[in-house]
């Protein structure tokens, strides 16, 4: 009971779809969703005023999400071999900018939608479990630093178990079989259709009735974006893992008389700037090269030799690019 209570104060705090939205940065997501039904709208009045195909709001939108994620059953098209060549042209301009501009644009909101509610989950365990390390000082072990990874790759993972098993639980729920009399699909048959969809496979051996395209077209453009988010998150958890291991371990280390020689470039001592670019070099924020190039660039600009760039110089570089 007390464990139950746990997960509820952890879950019950989740923000909101809305709040997540306002959080994003980039585009206002209702410019998306605009963008979205825009597009729609423009295959429908292709699709449907086209005499040969006809397709209603359903077949389109059915059509059209199922392309533009790339699954393609193959049980929609515009049309067999050799016939309806102006609508074979239309589609390949027509999905190609759907995938590209409309689903990248859909899917970054999902992405970042995942990212936030994971961080607040995260957040929420860490809280529950003691309030987790101060980030003001370097522990002498990387143990929070696996329990973090280790919690990441735990939420991706189990968000596409997730969405796979709802989408075959909905679907085998709601579909029948071809020639019987309402016999449903086993959850095995369903399970394997949210597989194939999620993955983008597509075999084409099973066909969605009418009454669950709508499901299956929604649930393509969810479960296609969120586990393209869940696949780059799960690796990015492993890489920010090993630059914090990194960092950590350089904080760590302890300098001798021999580091701090190799930190003095003109032989007078150790200084702020000298410090700072060794450091960072160690840490693999920058090159030793990068540094020697932008100390020439002040040198150029330091006209006077003083070591500072004073108002005078200012005004030379002002005039310069003016």
């Amino acid at each position: 009971k007390k464990k139950l209570g746990a997960y509820h104060v952890v879950l019950g705090k989740m923000p909101s779809c809305g709040s997540c939205l306002d959080r994003i940065p980039g585009p206002q997501p209702l410019k998306i969703f605009v963008m979205v039904a825009l597009y729609f709208l423009i295959g429908y009045l292709y699709y449907h005023s086209n005499p040969d195909m006809g397709w209603d709001m359903l077949t389109n939108f059915y059509f059209v999400s199922i392309s533009i994620t790339t699954v393609g059953y193959g049980d929609y098209g515009p049309g067999p071999a050799g016939g309806l060549q102006n609508a074979k042209i239309f589609t390949i301009f027509y999905i190609t900018f759907g995938f590209v501009v409309v689903y990248g644009a859909l899917s970054s909101l999902m992405s970042a939608y995942v990212e936030i509610v994971q961080e607040q989950l995260l957040k929420r365990i860490n809280e529950k479990g003691g309030g987790g390390v101060d980030p003001d000082t370097i522990p002498p072990d990387d143990t929070d630093i696996d329990k973090m990874l280790a919690g990441k790759r735990s939420f991706y993972v189990g968000m596409i178990f997730c969405l796979i098993l709802t989408g075959g639980v909905i679907v085998s729920y709601n579909e029948t079989i071809d020639g019987t009399d309402g016999q449903k699909w086993t959850f095995i048959e369903g399970f394997y259709w949210a597989f194939q969809t999620t993955s983008t496979i597509g075999y084409g051996d099973q066909y969605l009735h009418r009454r669950s395209r709508i499901f299956g077209a929604l649930y393509a453009i969810v479960s296609v974006g969120m586990l393209s988010t869940c696949l780059s998150g799960f690796e990015a958890a492993k890489t920010q893992a090993d630059e914090e291991k990194h960092y950590r371990k350089l904080m760590r280390q302890k300098l001798d008389e021999k580091m701090i020689a190799a930190l003095d470039k003109n032989g007078d001592g150790v200084d702020r700037a000298e410090f700072l670019m060794g450091m960072l070099i160690s840490m693999e924020c920058t090159t030793e090269r990068n540094c020697d190039a932008i100390l020439k660039r002040f040198a150029e600009l330091d006209k006077d030799g003083s070591g500072k760039l004073d108002h005078e110089d200012l005004v030379r570089i002002a005039e310069q690019y003016s």
